[in-house]
């Protein structure tokens, strides 16, 4: 489902025109050019059914949003969102939660972004 999250993010034009292919699993190396996005499944829930485990799954998955500026970081989240909310034939998603934080050690700033996908 990862290669699927992220052919949803850079074949969006407001997305790829910002970050271009910077879309990484889990985390963002040191010195990576910014802005980018790191993305990693944090559940995955099977549902069930009276006969067992039916092929419905629900993943939830955090997209962080790097960028050297609160309003730079702001505004690729709002492109994110905008990506994401389009249901597409490989997944449809909801927004959870976000959040915004500063990292003093990279001084980056990110907007954490949930989502709630089904596939």
């Amino acid at each position: 489902m990862s290669s699927a999250v992220r052919d949803r993010l850079i074949n969006n034009a407001a997305v790829f025109d910002v970050v271009g292919e910077r879309v990484y699993m889990i985390d963002l190396a040191q010195g990576s050019a910014t802005p980018a996005i790191t993305m990693i499944l944090i559940e995955e829930e099977p549902q069930n059914s009276m006969g067992g485990e039916v092929s419905l799954v629900n993943e939830v998955w955090q997209l962080d949003c790097w960028a050297k500026t609160y309003s730079e970081a702001t505004s690729l989240a709002d492109s994110v969102e905008t990506a994401m909310a389009s249901n597409g034939v490989d997944f449809n998603a909801i927004r959870r939660d976000r959040g915004a934080l500063f990292e003093n050690e990279t001084g980056l700033y990110f907007i954490s972004l949930d989502f709630s996908l089904w596939i």
